[in-house]
């Protein structure tokens, strides 16, 4: 099942997230802040991490642009896409996030169609580009 990990500290919008995409049948997990998003998904297992990353930018303890560059600095999870959900409708923090690595940008408010489209479009993405194994092996 693909888990989809929701960093988003406004609880309620959290609520809808996940609600939209465990309707769609993927696996939830939730962070309330940017700290915790990072460690559920740095210092996790790699059966643990994430298939995809949901996340807010304007968020407690570590936002998201902080979250978004330690993990695309980290080779072990720069290869997760992560769709940055935030109400910062600014041309200069859509840059930002795209530069950083985000795989998509959504401003809030958004439907939940779009959310759902654009999170496929990204898991898509991500496994029609990712390395296998064996040709991983081969570059050793």
């Amino acid at each position: 099942m693909t888990r989809i990990l929701v960093a988003e500290d406004d609880s309620a919008v959290r609520q809808v997230i996940k609600e939209t995409l465990a309707a769609q049948g993927y696996q939830i997990i939730e962070a309330e802040n940017g700290a915790k998003a990072y460690e559920l998904t740095a210092e996790a297992a790699v059966a643990e991490r994430p298939d995809l990353i949901v996340l807010d930018i304007m968020m407690p303890q570590m936002n998201g642009f902080e979250v978004l560059e330690k993990l695309k600095a980290n080779p072990q999870t720069a290869y997760i896409p992560v769709v940055i959900v935030s109400a910062r409708n600014q041309t200069q923090d859509e840059t930002r996030a795209m530069r950083a690595g985000a795989s998509d940008y959504i401003t809030k408010p958004w439907s939940p169609g779009d959310l759902e489209s654009r999170v496929k479009l990204a898991l898509d993405h991500r496994r029609s580009s990712k390395p296998s194994k064996i040709s991983l092996s081969r570059q050793r």
